[in-house]
């Protein structure tokens, strides 16, 4: 009884302790330089937190964006990916969640949570929205940091203003509120998307889309009306509001009246489209109005993410949520997001008496702007100051509590602001160069508008960062496209920026701003990389920006020699040292020379061992002794014993060791991944460097519990995923029960037993079944107990010839077989391993024959699906694959011609 208690509580633990993956990080990104470091180091973000992004970075990469100048902050160890949320209140006035909420972080009014369904749902009946992090994909940008609040003599936007109608808001919201509910499960929310379509017809637009998209199976529409554009048709700004509604205190389904939330943020979209009608706009329009916001914003999400994907050019999104209630005597409004909000506060205090705005940057988002910030485009979103508390998500949210003239002084501002941004210059993109002689900066655009006039701003206050004056201005001079800055103080860092100015007198509304010191001889280099390659080691770094500069030195040094350069005159940058000894480690450095033959300090450094993959074998065992597995020693036992014979070199894996790196594998042709541990996996951490192994025509075996599934969660893989490519997977399983008793096999590889005393008497939970890509093989399957459960008969294992290296893969672990069949499998491998390519074989099937000859005539005239391994489709070895290839086979077959050749393809 006690040993069977001892098993349950293991296996328990075996569940619900993660696989530890990368870590979980906040990136900063505040100019372009780090921007483009993150998105080549990190690619892309799982959203944001604030103006940060949240990234899981292994420590590879983590280090990389320190050394680019990247700020960035751990939130979280061994990030999973399962079961973290982003928790946003809806407004400031509700206070943070509930203390049986596990928060992992929180900044300002955003918290990281570990959930489960039913507190989700909790959530977003009670005032925050709840979005997965590991669904999200959201690229690194960088908004310009700094708004102008135009200075105009005149506004004639402003005229919009007198256009916007309380009736026609009330009607609208009155009408909404009439289909009694629009929650996602209702009939009538369909009856509701078809009544907006009505409405923007009979404003007089013919180009009404329904957007559709898919949420629990079943489909819904964004109504989307356009407006196109006079200047910029390609350009777009995005209006819109949400029209579905929830209720937590009746049947939603029944009764949602909706009025505050949002048939409010509808009806600002409908009237801005009235009004707008025949108003002349730069930019085309988008009036949207979202389905399914309530339900984690699944409508702005999937239109955000079509239109990025598509490459849309968004100038802008403004969203409406909730702007119709209010309970004091001078009314408020909140304009939040990126720096354009400090438009739309100019145009209240301009045109609106008694509406005092409240400007939030983008720390809280909980509505339909997020998907599209976290997509990089600029967004602000109008909410009402006093919330909405008593009626929230309430049978009461009807239109008697709202406050109409309010919401009119609301859409009265919006729309002149809306009028300022469509007719402003863009913000101008521009690289700031040291010219090399101590004082001077030369401002270079990226592009020059022949109908714009340019000025630099620049200052020596980083103020200006945050919206405060610069102190200086320089006028470009007419028609150029690069403008210096003299005199200035050497060491003394300036910050600046490029207006524009339009015929019209429109200048930019943001500034993007950079920042340098000049110096008289050459900056340090940056970025530098230094890893190993075959026979060589390949150095890397930045290019330096300053005007002067002449060439690079590259210096090296190892254990017998001190520096030395190796390299002068280098003009690129990048440079491969080949002159080397193996299993030496190397150490370089790089420096700038500019033309008076001023030198830089050298770069940081880096080192790396020539990649000869001479050695036979390593070994990587991570096989902790936690959960059910047995000591440390128990377990070198058994793996000495299953070795013995094979020249190898064993490396421990666990959290306290550095993960395999680029130096220890570059030195050797096949690498044993055994991943034994059922508690803690570590592959994820050493899988950068694996996949640059298996670029080389180098084998390998990857076994153990979970050991792909502690990575990826059950998933499916296709082409440019690594364990497609490069492992012959296209899909990964886990079996959590202990149900598998024996692996049982196919082919001529070899029968393998379980322990006796393997854990659970002979069962093993964690197994993990697979998928494999078209050219895998299975060597092995699923034997259950008890038998016909969905599991058994699946395959847990693959072999898999990628054409530059052999894989085998198997999903369960190699130490809970008894020793004979360990070593027997371990023999197969090897033996598997030194089979060397069939060269011929052009449709991989093992044989060269007949069918080699018809693959190859579908392939060159039938327009038949390519070889998959190349070289084996040239037998005559010419680099080309032809009408010779084939008659080179059927002489070999037929007529004793000579044996096929390896391929150059």
């Amino acid at each position: 009884m006690i040993k069977n208690l001892f098993f349950v509580i293991v296996f328990i633990l075996s569940i619900i302790h993660p696989g530890k993956g990368a870590d979980l990080y906040l990136v900063k990104i505040d100019n372009q330089e780090r921007l483009n470091a993150a998105k080549e180091i990190a690619g892309t973000a799982r959203g944001m937190v604030g103006e940060s992004f949240l990234a899981d970075l292994t420590a590879l990469q983590a280090d990389q964006l320190n050394r680019a100048g990247v700020s960035i902050e751990m939130v979280m160890r061994d990030y999973s990916g399962r079961g973290l949320f982003l928790i946003t209140p809806v407004s400031s006035k509700i206070v943070s969640p509930p203390s049986n909420i596990k928060v992992i972080y929180s900044h300002g009014g955003n918290y990281l949570a570990e959930l489960k369904e039913d507190k989700v749902e909790w959530l977003q009946q009670n005032g925050f929205e709840a979005q997965p992090i590991g669904e999200k994909e959201t690229p690194f940008f960088c908004h310009p940091p700094d708004v102008s609040v135009p200075s105009f003599d005149s506004y004639p936007c402003d005229t919009l203003a007198n256009l916007i109608s309380m009736d026609s808001l009330y009607s609208y919201v009155h009408r909404l509120e009439l289909f009694q509910s629009r929650y996602v499960a209702s009939d009538s929310l369909a009856s509701a998307r078809d009544w907006i379509v009505s409405k923007f017809h009979e404003f007089g637009y013919d180009s009404v889309v329904l957007d559709e998209f898919t949420y629990d199976g079943k489909p819904y529409h964004n109504v989307i009306c356009v407006k196109t554009g006079i200047a910029n048709p390609s350009r777009y700004i995005v209006i819109g509001g949400h029209y579905d509604s929830r209720s937590s205190d009746s049947d939603p389904a029944i009764w949602a009246p909706g009025a505050d939330d949002n048939a409010s943020g509808t009806a600002a979209v409908l009237e801005l489209a009235r009004i707008l009608k025949d108003a002349a706009f730069n930019n085309s329009i988008l009036f949207t109005a979202f389905s399914a916001e309530e339900v984690n914003l699944v409508g702005s999400t999937h239109m955000a993410m079509e239109m990025y994907t598509a490459g849309s050019d968004i100038n802008f999104m403004l969203n409406f949520d909730m702007i119709g209630y209010t309970k004091r005597d001078a009314d408020s409004v909140i304009f939040r997001g990126s720096t354009r909000r400090y438009i739309f506060a100019d145009a209240c205090l301009r045109l609106v008496e008694g509406l005092t705005p409240y400007t939030w940057i983008t720390g809280v988002m909980s509505t339909d702007e997020r998907p599209f910030a976290e997509m990089g485009y600029p967004i602000v979103g109008a909410m009402e100051f006093d919330f909405n508390s008593n009626n929230y998500h309430s049978s009461t949210d009807i239109s008697d509590s709202l406050n109409f003239p309010y919401m009119e002084k609301i859409l009265k501002a919006s729309s002149a602001a809306l009028g300022v941004i469509d007719n402003a210059s863009p913000p101008v993109h521009f690289r700031p160069y040291d010219v090399g002689d101590g004082h001077t900066i030369r401002v270079i655009l990226d592009s020059c508008d022949a109908s714009l006039s340019y000025q630099i701003l620049y200052s020596t206050s980083r103020s200006v960062v945050f919206g405060l004056p610069f102190d200086y201005s320089i006028d470009f001079p007419p028609g150029a496209y690069y403008c210096d800055i003299p005199g200035l103080g050497e060491y003394t860092t300036y910050y600046m920026s490029v207006k524009s100015i339009d015929a019209m007198g429109y200048h930019s509304i943001e500034f993007i701003v950079d920042s340098l010191y000049p110096l008289h001889y050459p900056r340090q280099p940056q970025l530098l990389s230094v890893y190993p390659e075959g026979q060589s080691i390949v150095i890397n770094w930045r290019q330096n920006l300053e005007l002067d500069m002449n060439h690079y030195q590259v210096l090296r040094k190892d254990s017998l020699n001190d520096w030395t350069i190796i390299g002068n005159n280098i003009t690129d940058t990048s440079y491969r040292d080949s002159d080397l000894d193996s299993h030496m480690v190397y150490t370089y450095v790089v420096k700038a020379v500019d033309n008076d033959s001023y030198a830089s300090y050298a770069s940081i450094e880096g080192s790396a061992v020539m990649a000869t993959f001479d050695w036979p074998l390593l070994f990587a065992e991570e096989t902790d002794s936690s959960g059910i597995n047995p000591s440390n020693y128990t377990q070198q036992i058994f793996y000495d014993s299953i070795f013995t014979g094979y020249a190898h070199n064993t490396y421990i894996i666990d959290s306290t060791l550095p993960p395999l790196a680029y130096n220890q594998l570059s030195q050797y042709k096949t690498l044993y991944y055994f991943d034994d541990d059922n508690i803690e996996h570590l592959l994820n951490y050493s899988l950068n460097s694996i996949n640059w192994f298996l670029t080389y025509p180098n084998n390998m075996l990857l076994a153990g519990f979970q050991s792909v599934f502690s990575v990826t969660g059950n998933s499916f893989f296709y082409p440019g995923n690594s364990f497609y490519d490069e492992f012959g997977l296209s899909r990964v399983e886990n079996c959590p029960t202990a149900r598998f008793i024996q692996p049982v096999t196919q082919g001529d590889w070899p029968e393998l037993e379980l322990k006796d005393d393997a854990a659970y008497y002979g069962n093993l939970p964690g197994i993990s079944i697979f998928e494999g890509s078209p050219y895998a093989k299975v060597i092995y399957r699923f034997k259950s107990n008890p038998p016909g459960i969905y599991f058994d008969g699946k395959p847990v294992g693959i072999v898999y010839d990628s054409g530059h290296g052999k894989r085998v893969v198997l999903g369960f672990p190699i130490y809970y077989l008894t020793v004979p069949s360990a070593q027997a499998l371990l023999a197969k491998v090897q033996e598997y391993f030194s089979q060397p390519p069939i060269y011929g074989d052009a449709n991989h099937d093992d044989i060269i024959n007949v069918l080699d000859i018809t693959f190859l005539i579908n392939y060159l005239y039938k327009g038949g699906s390519a070889p998959f391994i190349l070289n084996n489709a040239d037998p005559n070895a010419d680099c080309r694959i032809n009408l010779r290839d084939i008659t080179y086979l059927i002489n070999f077959l037929y007529k004793s011609g000579p044996a096929p050749k390896i391929g150059c393809m």
